[in-house]
């Protein structure tokens, strides 16, 4: 039954996040510059003759442009007048439009008002070409000729990066980039009113190895400023010795003992977890504290539009740049065209401020320009072009019915070179393909949904929003793994394995253009066990096996893609509650991945999570038995995990593990699971029961 009290109460709570994001400001000019009015219909956040922010009084969030309309921004990003491929002799994208050298020069140029004539043209129909796709404005990663021109356009300034991405946060070095980065980009952009705002980096990894206490402690001497900052934040959580040695489980006796030690340690998982909680706040509110007063030492007239979560927001970041930014930023891709309600609502509510899906994109393996797909990206893939601008359509009109979200950038103009970009990425992103010719469905759909964004918006306070989010998994699914009382021979033959064994009720993953999925043979799948360890075997009806050759090279690359077929399982030794988003020691990942087309063999290897047991991904697992037997239109194989490699592993002990097993078919893009997605957290995995 409808709620039909929902409006009222986003409007409620949409007044009370705002008022708490102004109260809570600590640094009285920020507050003054992002508070600027209140109108007659709304509140308004930035300086007047620029881009601002405004809540109407019916609680919707907007962009308001220097002349004063509110806009929903749907924009495209990366727009230049060239790529080129790895592959000098391969194929580039070049812009019809561009009639200059292709030189690596052109990037990074940042030409003055009508001194580069080649440049200017091409900016000129370049801008009339995107308008007429259905674009609005440019998102981040555009050249810069495009800021002396009549286009709202973004600016990403990846502060970070020109730091180096091993450069602690509290080294001096870091500070001295910073202000390099911020002075060089900011200053020749302070009065430019075709500038929407500043995200001040791309993809941080929040919450994970590169922002993690340990690696700001770890190796470290005691003087060094990033571990006296860790050794604080330690003796905030736990004021004294006493209460850090219960939590800890160990016996110091003064602080000076915990200075001595060459590491963190790993367990227990949850005091590591509480000072990973303490330490993340605590490293992004002195980042935002340092970035945002930075840029405003050098322009007090522009949006601070948020950091580009990569897929995931953490609360404590969120929280941390609350009174600090003005908005927050998202890069999110998914294959269902649905977003998560419990994350984006989270970002609102701990930041008080309104958000951009600074990219979002769909691709497929039927693009023009011969893109394989290979690098960096199995999110938002789909099986066809006409999924691909269905996938546009379904997501961008989604996201304009959220209240609090105000924009979109499609990532991005043109395909990339089918050799790969520089860092090898090689996806079918574009609007237009190498040889610059536009895909008339995606044209289309992008036209249309321009025409509809900003009703969709105004009307979004009273949309129950229900097709917008993921749907919710159902309760944990539970299995009862049966002991194998007569082993498993590991060849690659099915024949021997019990009945009880099969696993069942394995489900597809929701995307655009699956709609027919239930009609495909889903996956076989066996587990079971015996005291020396677990089997598991898999038959993978797939008319194209496509899978990844391993290499010295490749292992080195494997980690930013599944672009490939592959099975992935995941085990806990032990039963995880439904709040355990972190692995442990008794955590493990595996991934079988076959050779391809015709191959009879494949290779198992465990990935690396931090605060498992490994060190570093294993390639191959030096101690798991495979068999693979290729069959025309499917594959089969089986494995054997040993005991040895699985810390925990006492089925007397502890008869209840967790676990998750997925399929993937590359082509034509099914995505097969039990008991959660791919990249599920251990709470969301199934229970599996240890049965003599």
């Amino acid at each position: 039954m409808c709620d039909k009290r929902r409006p009222v109460r986003i409007l409620l709570f949409a007044a009370g996040v705002f008022l708490l994001g102004l109260i809570s400001c600590q640094d009285e000019s920020v507050c003054i510059r992002r508070y600027s009015g209140v109108t007659e219909d709304g509140i308004v956040v930035g300086q007047e003759g620029f881009w601002r922010l405004k809540r109407d009084s019916n609680g919707v969030w907007w962009f308001l442009s220097p002349q004063g309309r509110q806009e929903f921004l749907n924009t495209v990003t990366n727009v230049h007048p060239y790529q080129k491929g790895r592959d000098k002799d391969g194929q580039h994208y070049v812009s019809s439009d561009w009639k200059g050298p292709t030189d690596a020069e052109i990037w990074n140029r940042r030409p003055k008002k009508g001194d580069d004539k080649e440049l200017s043209c091409w900016a000129e129909k370049t801008i009339e070409r995107v308008k007429e796709a259905g674009f609005k404005g440019l998102g981040g990663w555009c050249n810069w000729e495009f800021y002396n021109h009549d286009v709202p356009v973004s600016r990403v300034l990846v502060i970070w990066r020109w730091a180096g991405a091993g450069t602690l946060f509290y080294s001096p070095a870091w500070a001295e980039a910073a202000q390099k980065a911020v002075q060089e980009q900011v200053t020749v952009l302070a009065g430019n009113t075709n500038l929407v705002g500043y995200f001040l980096d791309n993809e941080l990894d929040w919450g994970g190895g590169f922002s993690a206490a340990e690696r700001y402690f770890d190796g470290l001497e005691a003087d060094n400023p990033n571990r006296r900052e860790v050794m604080k934040v330690i003796r905030s959580v736990w004021p004294t010795i006493e209460q850090f040695n219960r939590d800890w489980q160990v016996k110091l006796s003064c602080w000076d003992e915990l200075e001595k030690w060459p590491k963190l340690a790993k367990q227990p998982m949850r005091a590591r977890t509480r000072l990973r909680e303490a330490w993340l706040f605590h490293l992004a509110k002195d980042y935002f504290e340092f970035t945002t007063k930075l840029i405003r030492k050098y322009d007090q007239n522009h949006l601070i539009l948020g950091v580009r979560f990569k897929g995931n927001a953490p609360r404590e970041v969120c929280r941390a740049s609350r009174g600090l930014t003005d908005a927050q930023s998202i890069n999110i891709y998914s294959s269902s065209a649905t977003i998560g309600e419990e994350m984006f609502a989270a970002m609102y509510e701990e930041s008080g401020q309104p958000v951009i899906i600074s990219e979002y994109g769909f691709h497929s393996l039927d693009g023009r320009s011969g893109n394989r797909n290979r690098s960096g990206f199995v999110w938002g893939h789909v099986i066809d072009q006409k999924a691909k601008a269905d996938g546009c359509r379904l997501l961008t009109t989604r996201l304009a019915r959220v209240p609090y979200i105000i924009g979109a950038d499609w990532f991005q103009w043109n395909d990339e070179p089918p050799s790969g970009r520089g860092d090898g990425e090689d996806v079918n992103f574009g609007i237009v393909d190498i040889f610059d010719r536009p895909y008339k469905n995606m044209v289309e759909v992008i036209r249309q949904t321009r025409a509809i964004v900003n009703d969709l918006h105004a009307e979004s306070f009273r949309d129950e929003q229900k097709d917008i989010w993921h749907k919710r998994s159902r309760e944990k699914p539970a299995f009862s793994a049966p002991y194998l009382k007569k082993s498993i021979v590991i060849d690659g033959d099915l024949s021997d394995w019990p009945r009880q064994a099969s696993l069942g009720d394995i489900r597809y993953l929701e995307a655009v253009g699956i709609e027919r999925a239930d009609e495909l043979d889903e996956p076989e799948v066996y587990l079971g066990w015996t005291d020396d360890g677990i089997y598991l075997g898999f038959e993978v009806f797939d008319k194209d096996v496509d899978g990844y050759v391993l290499n010295e090279e490749s292992k080195k690359h494997i980690w930013r893609s599944r672009s490939f077929d592959c099975i992935e399982v995941w085990f806990s030794t032990r039963p995880v509650d439904d709040e355990q988003y972190w692995y442990d020691r008794y955590c493990y990942d595996f991934m079988f991945i076959p050779n391809g087309a015709g191959g009879s063999g494949g290779t198992v290897m465990q990935w690396h999570h931090s605060g498992d047991m490994l060190e570093e991904n294993l390639i191959p697992h030096p101690d798991i038995k495979r068999a693979v037997k290729s069959i025309p239109n499917r594959y089969i194989v089986e494995i054997f995990i040993p005991a040895k490699s699985l810390s925990g592993f006492e089925p007397k002990a502890h008869p209840e593990i967790a676990g998750n097993i997925f399929v993937r078919n590359w082509q034509p893009r099914i995505d097969w699971y039990w008991a959660c997605t791919e990249f599920g957290q251990p709470s969301e995995w199934g229970r599996i029961k240890l049965k003599r």
